[in-house]
């Protein structure tokens, strides 16, 4: 027998596979898996773990002996330890490295059983030699002593505490009895994963995954695999599901800093895949994301591009944002058989009458697949008409020449065209301003795509030529006077835009509009409708939508068109075109972006959605909209099948009656066979489609059974509970919830989620062995408990006391006892002295007094609840707060010397956040850093600020100049930013150009027009200077009060103030920015403005 072979150990989730009596129920699998992958041990061989089995002295110190990687002289003197034994260097070492001893010189009692106190004396021996650390005598709590350990071990069991590697709380210690195998593998994972950052482990080294297939998307039969790479010798991961439980969890020991996990055992769906660590003090670090996406493998070149409705938009035309026709192979899997994009007419008419194909590649890509290219044209030119949006004849006709020439160079691939993308819209349909007379009117894009028509149509008669309308109910009387001039007789389809996130309804009506204006306009002519851009952002704001929100809503956008009579639909847009989460334009896209912190082009659960659609709808026509009133039922078919669409824009149960075995799918591509009860199929229906097979009529029927959730609470149990109707009272029913059977009369006990939020749980409900019924139910959960704090200031000549108002709320249905609370904030740490016992359902407070406040200082702060003496492995609360006040002084503009620095009140480093927004970003102090200096006097305020940079550089000029590196200051007063729009406030800002030194002035509360700030201010002064050997700008600003009154330092009236560093560098597009306060570089809001107090 080998070391390795001592316990039996498996991965918590996949045990039965390895280990009979091991799953993922069993109490210490977690800690089994980890000394099984961190290769600790091995197993016994007979397919059993045995975790209640005790653990004998020789078992007990080889796995430690492993676990610790022992190195010392292996020689003994015990009689009882024959020559050979798999154990006898481990003892030997052990007992020369002072961490064990024998019974006495000859014996060692090999086959004896380890106590649990002597377990934890050994680990922590193990432990100290190992990691060359200890705890000197009498340095930890007093309180952490339990009396019934045994004299001789209590310091030992108080380090174990002390070092995590058993809690506090910890109730089931029995210290004289035998140690179990299983409390064995937690005892020593613990001291295992504590010991990580204070042996090998590196936190700083960021956590890489590695995709073994484009985008993390995988086709069902391949091999699912995903690399990570990390500083950290063992990473605990977790997969979830679409609905956001877990459905895989595991270690997995890295090898050079490298591992590999499969996945080949998931069924089709989105997944996310979450890597974590622990630190060198026990708690979990969430260290990276990522998605990935399982499809069913399916053949799309039997539809011919022509024929297939289903459309996706790109933009390879901006390489710069990470747009790489690589992903040519992503959009097939997906089905997306037709893409829509664009090159500008500068680009692909550079010398007059000459064009080109631009990105050859990315053509020869999409051919590859059969696919072909909607060609988005647009806008303007610098060899025709001022470069702007062409208006005189020679210069329409120059725009038709260019729609002509793409047919001619893209010789078949381009078989559609946009004649000018959105003339509609101002931004497009009159670009260059007053260089132009274009103006967006009708009648110039009457003449552009009639030229058009009359120059195509003879070289290609087989070209299709759209025009583009907008948004009809924006628009309707811009469309209306288009369709007056003829337009209809110069064009192939009609194409339009909608974002709208009520499709059932707006689309209807945008298409019954545009039939009424071909009727009304068309001398009999009807002309095919496309919608050519929709879909939804998931951008952070206020209305964005979240990824399964965003994946509903592009699969009902679709469905609704085509019930409408729209031919093509072309989602909006592949890939999100940037990393910022705010940011709308950001977005779109159904995959994230090249750069994006989860990988590049990983799937969103919107692009699972769209692939099971095209899986289900390609090749069939829509037939009939059997419902669309608060149930939604469409039907698409041919002649070997039918598939209907079933879903409600409010939640709700229908009955299916039929006789025969219905196939429902929903929109990650799961599918379930379900048998009718009693002539009927159940289904609770949401915004998520679901995709039925089978022959059925539909009635409003309710389900005859309830379901109640309890406690709903994180880090608990949370029971279902479910109540039948007089129908199915006495019969005997089963639910199952994934791979979960239970009785309905005994309801449904399960693991909360560990995070807070919604969850989607999908029972099935069976009898007989047949399953009859699909509930649905979507459960908020919220914390057990949460803290909250914030912080008031006294002001005090040497800075400020602070006190933190801390509420403890608990949201459970049993008490909270808390004994303290651990607190981080800057160099400080401690544990507040809070001891009480918190009802159900509510609220304490208490007031803590901080250490001393320095103003301008950035203090970060953390606090994990203490409960019965054991800290909280999470963190309860976040945050970061700083006291900002001024005293009065003066900072020369120009001055050789600042005197007065030392009274200003100064901004470090840490107090400006970073925003990255893409190009070259921000990765360092070195790239861009800033420190700002703050004093006023009587008549003027000083703002001084250094900012550090790698590179300085601006090409802009008056309201642009933020666009390269820039200083923006927003100022207004306490009393006056109250609002999002407030009644006074200035923007301003400052830049070292290409053309020397340039302000401008944004927004101010006089009703002036925007200018520069030496027109609108007369008192103004500032100064910009560039060192170049240290890298550093600095900016020297002095506002005169009489210049932006009323404002004027107050004790009655605070400042409010947020300076922005815009970082740009020479690229002409702002790359990022530093931020002191909100409310500027994100969305005018200067009630976000920092509060500045006015002490003198």
């Amino acid at each position: 027998m080998t070391a390795a072979m001592l316990l039996c150990l498996s991965y918590p989730f996949n045990a039965s596979a390895n280990f009979l009596d091991v799953n993922e129920d069993t109490k210490y699998a977690n800690a089994i898996n980890l000394l099984n992958v961190s290769g600790v041990v091995n197993g016994c061989g007979d397919g059993n773990f045995y975790p209640d089995e005790f653990v004998s002295r020789a078992e007990f110190v080889t796995v430690t002996a492993a676990a610790f990687s022992f190195s010392a002289d292996s020689e003994h003197s015990f009689e009882d330890i024959p020559t050979g034994a798999y154990y006898e260097d481990s003892v030997g070492m052990a007992v020369n490295m002072g961490i064990i001893k024998g019974k006495d010189e000859k014996r060692f009692a090999p086959n004896d059983f380890v106590t649990y106190q002597e377990a934890v004396a050994i680990t922590v021996r193990a432990y100290e030699q190992t990691q060359k650390v200890k705890i000197p005598a009498g340095n930890f709590d007093s309180s952490l002593k339990r009396d019934d350990f045994e004299d001789w071990s209590k310091n030992y069991f108080d380090k174990a505490v002390t070092y995590r590697f058993i809690p506090l709380d910890e109730n089931n210690i029995s210290p004289g009895n035998y140690i179990s195998r299983g409390e064995t593998a937690q005892l020593i994972s613990n001291a295992m994963l504590t010991m990580g950052e204070s042996k090998t482990d590196d936190f700083t080294v960021p956590v890489k995954f590695v995709q073994t297939k484009m985008g993390n998307v995988f086709v069902k039969g391949e091999s699912i695999d995903i690399g990570v790479s990390a500083g950290c010798h063992i990473l605990g991961w977790e997969v979830r599901s679409f609905y956001g439980d877990v459905l895989k969890k595991g270690y997995v020991k890295t090898s050079e800093g490298k591992a590999n996990l499969n996945f080949n055992d998931l069924d089709f769906g989105h997944y996310s895949l979450n890597v974590f660590a622990f630190d060198k003090d026990g708690f979990k670090k969430d260290l990276a994301q990522t998605f990935f996406a399982i499809l069913e493998d399916h053949d799309f070149m039997q539809y011919s591009c022509l024929d297939s409705p289903f459309g996706m938009n790109t933009s390879y035309y901006k390489p710069w944002v990470g747009w790489n026709s690589i992903t040519a192979d992503m959009i097939y899997l997906m089905g997306a058989r037709n893409i829509r994009d664009g090159v500008g007419w500068q680009v692909t008419e550079k010398e007059k009458g000459v064009y080109t194909v631009y990105q050859p590649v990315t053509v020869e890509r999409f051919k590859k697949y059969g696919m072909t290219q909607l060609f988005a044209t647009g806008f303007i030119n610098p060899l025709y008409d001022n470069n702007a949006t062409p208006w005189t004849k020679e210069g329409i006709q120059a725009f038709a020449n260019y729609v002509n020439g793409i047919y001619d160079v893209y010789d078949g691939y381009v078989k559609f065209v946009d004649v000018y993308n959105e003339y509609w819209a101002p931004n497009f349909g009159d670009q260059g301003g007053t260089r132009g007379q274009a103006d967006s009117l009708p009648i110039n894009y009457y003449n552009m795509i009639k030229a058009t028509w009359d120059t195509v149509k003879p070289n290609h008669p087989d070209s299709v030529l759209g025009i583009v309308i907008g948004d009809s109910s924006t628009y309707r009387a811009w469309t209306e006077e288009l369709f007056s001039y003829g337009a209809m007789n110069y064009g192939d389809y009609l194409q339009y835009h909608t974002y709208t996130r009520y499709p059932e309804t707006e689309i209807k009506n945008d298409v019954e509009f545009m039939n009424e204006l071909m009727e009304k306009y068309g001398n009999g002519k009807k002309m095919k409708i496309w919608l050519t851009e929709t879909g939804g952002h998931t951008a952070s704001e206020a209305n964005g939508l979240s990824m399964r929100e965003q994946a509903n809503l592009i699969v009902r956008q679709n469905v609704v068109s085509f019930a409408n009579g729209i031919e093509k639909v072309y989602v909006y847009n592949f890939m999100n075109d940037g990393y910022v989460q705010s940011n709308n334009e950001d977005n779109f896209g159904v995959v994230y972006n090249e750069s994006s912190v989860y990988g590049s082009y990983v799937p969103k659960e919107s692009y699972v959605a769209y692939s099971v659609m095209t899986r289900k709808l390609s090749g069939l026509d829509f037939i009939e909209t059997k419902r669309a009133d608060d149930v939604y039922h469409y039907v698409f078919g041919n002649d070997e099948k039918k598939v209907n669409i079933l879903y409600s824009l409010e939640d709700t149960s229908v009955a299916l009656n039929t006789n025969s075995e219905i196939k429902v799918t929903d929109m990650m591509g799961a599918s379930k066979t379900y048998t009718p009860y009693n002539g009927k199929v159940f289904l609770d229906l949401s915004k998520e489609v679901l995709y039925v097979e089978g022959d059925f009529t539909l009635s409003d029927e309710i389900l005859p059974m309830q379901m109640y959730v309890k406690n709903a609470v994180i880090d608990s149990e949370t029971k279902f509970e479910f109540m039948p109707y007089a129908e199915l009272k006495n019969v005997e029913i089963k639910g199952k919830v994934s791979d979960t059977k239970f009785d309905v009369s005994d309801g449904y006990v399960f693991e909360s989620p560990q995070e807070k939020g919604e969850r989607t749980y999908v029972i099935d409900l069976e009898t007989d062995g047949n399953v009859f019924a699909r509930m649905r139910s979507e459960v908020q959960f919220t914390d057990a408990y949460d803290i909250n704090a914030d912080v008031e200031f006294k002001d005090t000549d040497a800075g400020a006391d602070g006190t933190m108002k801390l509420s403890v709320t608990n949201h459970s249905d049993t008490n909270l006892n808390i004994s303290g609370v651990k607190y981080n904030i800057a160099e400080y740490e401690g544990v507040f002295d809070v001891s009480d016992v918190i009802e159900p359902l509510s609220t304490q407070t208490y007031n803590l007094e901080l250490p001393k406040i320095v103003p301008g200082r950035m203090y970060d702060v953390s606090l994990r609840l203490v409960r019965d003496g054991n800290i909280s492995h999470r963190v309860d609360y976040t945050g970061r707060y700083h006291y900002n006040r001024i005293k009065k002084g003066r900072l020369p503009v120009g001055a050789t010397t600042v005197d007065d620095k030392s009274k200003a009140l100064y901004v470090e480093k840490r107090a400006f956040e970073v925003v990255k927004t893409g190009g070259v970003g921000l990765d360092d102090d070195n790239d861009i850093s800033a420190e700002l200096w703050l004093t006023y006097d009587d008549n003027n305020i000083y703002i001084r600020t250094e900012v550090t940079d790698d590179v300085q550089g601006n090409s802009g000029s008056d309201a642009n100049i933020w666009n390269g590196d820039c200083m923006q200051i927003g100022i207004s007063t306490e009393k006056n930013a109250v609002s999002v729009q407030p009644k006074i406030y200035w923007e301003i800002g400052f830049a070292l150009t290409d053309r020397g030194k340039r302000s401008w002035v944004w927004a101010n509360p006089k009703g002036l027009d925007a200018g520069t700030a030496e027109t609108l201010m007369k008192g103004i002064k500032y100064n910009i200077e560039r060192n170049e050997a240290e890298k550093k700008t600095t900016y020297e600003i002095m506002l005169a009060f009489d210049d932006i009154a009323p404002i004027r330092p107050s004790k009655n009236d605070n400042l409010k103030m947020t300076v922005v560093l815009n970082e740009g560098d020479e690229s002409g597009t702002r790359d990022g920015w530093l931020t002191w306060g909100k409310g500027l570089a994100e969305g005018k809001a200067p009630m976000k403005f920092n509060l500045i107090k006015v002490f003198d």
